[in-house]
């Protein structure tokens, strides 16, 4: 059920000795190293809303922005990524508290980045518990109890509880630690495991250390690209001066929202002065009910011909159940089209009919 490791350069115990470095630091963050790549995950649901939630505590800092944000491989701003995570959270029911955003980040740090987590927020609790992210996905995972080096060493009891789940199937079990031992416990969530998990260790009598974690999301979200109606303005110096301008919208499916910071327009047709023939977004009036775009055309004595004709694509989300059917897949439009890209190819490339 659990097992001992003692000594060795390798263990944990031995790479947070490295604590005391950190601590010296004057101005140290633990918010700045629980957001420290974080983006191999973005497709963990609970991973995103850990990280927005993350974010969204430190709104007024200029870090928001110029900080990266996607998921399922789309760059979103902060606003939309905090749009997501509502829709989310109304949609399904799938909440997570502050708690349980640090220990779901504290689950995608990597061994450095934890060690300097746990000497930034100056931990002097006893033992440290470490989770993997199979905790945020799986039913059943294995984690570690560590004993912090800073603590005085002396050989203890170490209880641990577990709420909604079981260790061997117990919801709780002790065992005797030393100040060099790293443990290891297989934890199974109750049923299908969509209730939150909670892990207390308890040392000399008193908790260390308690760790929180979402249920285990019983469905799938990804994002999916929706396209406006193609238009076409055509303009020449025999037509005078005569400016036009045209609205292209899109609105969202159902139930769906639109990410409005995700839209681009898509040219079949650019052709003369690309002041005069272009295409631009509302960004300011665009919410995640509506977004528009507008293609515009004018053609002066000295432009012989000036033409723009194509579409508008913006990222709607798509919920899926978890247990229903092939994921949706992603659309990538982080590529810019060029004037004379033909918009059938974009298209294809989109998966459109």
């Amino acid at each position: 059920m659990h097992s001992v490791k003692k000594g060795g350069v390798t263990t944990l115990a031995v790479l947070l000795l490295l604590a005391s470095a950190f601590t010296a630091q004057a101005a140290c963050d633990p918010g700045t190293i629980l957001r420290h790549n974080v983006s191999k995950y973005n497709e963990n649901i609970a991973v995103f809303l850990a990280f927005v939630k993350n974010l969204q505590r430190i709104a007024d800092q200029a870090e928001n922005s110029t900080v990266a944000l996607s998921y399922d491989g789309v760059g979103l701003s902060l606003a939309d990524a905090g749009a997501l995570a509502e829709n989310i959270m109304q949609n399904e029911n799938y909440r997570i508290n502050e708690e349980q955003s640090i220990a779901v980040l504290r689950a995608t740090l990597s061994l450095n980045d934890l060690k300097a987590y746990f000497a930034c927020v100056a931990s002097r609790d006893p033992v440290d518990i470490i989770l993997p992210v199979a905790a945020l996905v799986e039913p059943t995972f294995h984690f570690r109890v560590a004993w912090d080096p800073e603590y005085p060493a002396k050989k203890s009891t170490l209880s641990l509880h577990i709420a909604n789940g079981t260790i061997g199937g117990q919801a709780s079990v002790s065992v005797s630690m030393d100040s060099q031992d790293i443990l290891d416990f297989e934890v199974k969530r109750d049923g299908d495991g969509s209730k939150p998990l909670s892990i207390s260790a308890y040392m000399y009598g008193k908790p260390s250390d308690p760790v929180s974690l979402p249920g285990i999301a019983a469905f799938t979200l990804a994002l999916k690209a929706k396209s406006s109606n193609g238009d076409h303005i055509k303009r020449s110096s025999h037509d005078g001066i005569d400016y036009v301008k045209h609205d292209l919208c899109i609105y969202p499916d159902g139930d769906a929202i639109l990410l409005p910071s995700t839209m681009k327009f898509s040219a079949s047709a650019l052709v003369g002065d690309p002041a005069r023939a272009r295409a631009g977004v509302y960004d300011k009036q665009n919410t995640v009910w509506q977004s528009c775009g507008y293609i515009e055309n004018s053609a002066g004595g000295n432009e012989d011909y000036s033409e723009i004709g194509g579409q508008f694509l913006v990222f709607e989300t798509a919920l899926e159940p978890a247990t229903g059917g092939a994921r949706l897949e992603r659309v990538d439009m982080s590529k810019k089209p060029s004037r004379y890209q033909d918009i059938d190819a974009i298209l294809q490339e989109a998966g459109e009919d």
